[in-house]
């Protein structure tokens, strides 16, 4: 039994199991389009990204709440009471969905990943800053401070200069848009700026 079934074990299920079957089906359908369009967007960690998902995921059950009257707990009794886990329609949907979903998040790392050149690049920088860096101290797996002092060089000369190649100027359009007053989509540029370097930083690791 869920959570919410556990808090609200006297709630029943008022919808007949056509009706309930619409509203599976429509939420399943916000659900899949929530997850392209966070699959499409970065987030700096995945704290945010946990939270943002269920911002939205709040969102959906508020909209189907105001045209349904339904609640997530009579969702989740009414599906185990019609089965309708076994309903074909939803069995394809979910099959698709979960396709998307793959699909979308693959395309979404590949768009983050760098190419060829870039990676041709990076050892260009490595040989500049000295060559690879073959072992580490001995004490605590902890780098010496020239050694560390390399890394941090190399890391620092890839993200501003892939991060330019890549994304184009961030700082000339981010600060246009805090001119004009556009505070949203300043925040919304900002967090996807950092969460771009960011994985651009762990590749550059990796």
């Amino acid at each position: 039994m869920k959570t919410r079934e556990l808090a609200e074990p006297n709630t029943e299920v008022t919808h007949s199991k056509e009706e309930l079957k619409k509203i599976v089906l429509e939420k399943m359908q916000l659900e899949q389009e929530l997850n392209e369009t966070l699959a499409s967007q970065t987030h700096t960690n995945k704290m945010m990204a946990t939270q943002k998902m269920m911002v939205e995921k709040t969102r959906i059950m508020d909209k189907l709440y105001v045209k349904y009257n339904i609640k997530l707990v009579e969702i989740n009794k009414g599906t185990e009471l019609y089965k309708l886990e076994e309903d074909e329609d939803i069995k394809t949907l979910k099959a698709s969905t979960m396709e998307k979903t793959k699909a979308s998040a693959e395309a979404a790392k590949k768009a983050l990943q760098m190419t060829d050149d870039q990676k041709a690049k990076l050892t260009e920088y490595v040989a500049e800053a000295g060559g690879r860096i073959e072992e580490m101290s001995s004490e605590k797996g902890i780098y010496p401070y020239e050694t560390f002092m390399k890394i941090v060089r190399v890391q620092a000369k890839c993200l501003r200069n892939f991060t330019e190649e890549k994304y184009g100027d961030f700082d000339k359009d981010r600060r246009a848009l805090l001119k004009a007053g556009e505070e949203a989509k300043y925040k919304e540029m900002l967090q996807m700026q950092l969460a771009k370097k960011n994985a651009l930083r762990d590749d550059i690791r990796a």
